[in-house]
């Protein structure tokens, strides 16, 4: 990984393994019984934590799939483009760090991820939800680089009461 991502301290890192573990533990899982017939209780188990030690680290289920630091990293990278740069060749410049960022542990995992979120209905209705919240944290970090008001696009007009 590059220096994208920042140094962690202490408990960040213990936080960083407990996540790998119930996400390892939750992918060998759904590969040996299948999604559907893996449980949550399962998968806690397995990475020896307690079923709300799970959900403090994912929301739901689903979310052991689809939560990756592909958007951390992404913003990351977005952040320190030049100034100069247009808005969308800084979103391509940042897309590709992002991506370099990844190294082949990482790329297998995301290459996973992405078959189970294409097979698994449930994960991939949940994988659109993921997206728009992209799309609008994206969008935010656009318009605060160009000096907008991330609530309100350009060429939108004022709301108005009736």
């Amino acid at each position: 990984m590059t220096n994208v991502i920042p140094q962690l301290g202490l408990r960040e890192r213990k936080k960083a393994r407990t996540r790998t573990a119930i996400r390892q533990h939750a992918l060998r899982l759904f590969h040996e019984q299948g999604y559907q017939a893996t449980t949550v209780e399962q998968i806690a188990a397995a990475a020896e934590v307690s079923p709300s030690t799970f959900f403090r680290y994912f929301p739901t289920k689903e979310d052991v799939v689809l939560r990756d630091d592909l958007d951390v990293r992404l913003l990351a990278a977005f952040s320190h483009q030049p100034p100069d740069l247009a808005p969308v060749s800084a979103i391509r410049a940042a897309a590709k760090e992002a991506l370099e960022s990844f190294d082949t542990d990482d790329m297998a995992l995301l290459r996973e991820t992405t078959e189970l979120t294409l097979a698994v209905p449930e994960v991939r209705s949940r994988a659109t939800d993921e997206l728009v919240r992209a799309v609008e944290v994206i969008a935010e970090a656009i318009a605060l680089r160009v000096g907008r008001s991330p609530a309100r696009p350009a060429g939108s007009a004022p709301c108005r009461g009736r």
